[in-house]
């Protein structure tokens, strides 16, 4: 699944100052409860501004899509750097799993970790994977 400024832009729908926060929480929350992978966000129409293609990226990804459209070559290297999860979350994500690996259970830092927990620090680590500078392919 996957929405767009432009396709939202197209339909006058939920367009206030570049706002359509709602449209996409909606589809965020209905690919989660589907089931399915979290949404693909649309093109950044400014092919050249690499800042505001990896803010638009970062903003992507905190709103909960993992993943984005591309309509440059230009556009890959700081997408794939904005979708990189930072080195903090990856220490939270291994001081997470470490613990866990002794049970379906843990307690770290004095928080309860279950399946949701780990789940999110298990897509940390895929995204770094994913979108590591030293993936050759």
């Amino acid at each position: 699944m996957k929405i767009s400024k432009v396709e939202v832009f197209e339909y006058d729908a939920a367009w206030v100052h570049g706002d359509y926060g709602m449209s996409r929480m909606a589809l965020v929350m209905a690919s989660a409860a589907a089931g399915l992978p979290a949404p693909v966000d649309g093109v950044s129409t400014d092919v050249h501004d690499i800042d505001a293609v990896a803010a638009d990226t970062r903003e992507s990804l905190a709103a909960g899509y993992t993943a984005r459209l591309c309509i440059h070559p230009d556009q890959v290297p700081p997408i794939h750097l904005a979708l990189a999860p930072s080195e903090a979350d990856l220490r939270w994500a291994h001081s997470v799993l470490d613990p866990v690996a002794e049970g379906p259970v843990a307690v770290v830092d004095g928080r309860m970790v279950d399946q949701p927990v780990l789940l999110r620090a298990r897509r940390i680590e895929a995204r770094a994977a994913l979108h590591s500078p030293t993936r050759t392919s």
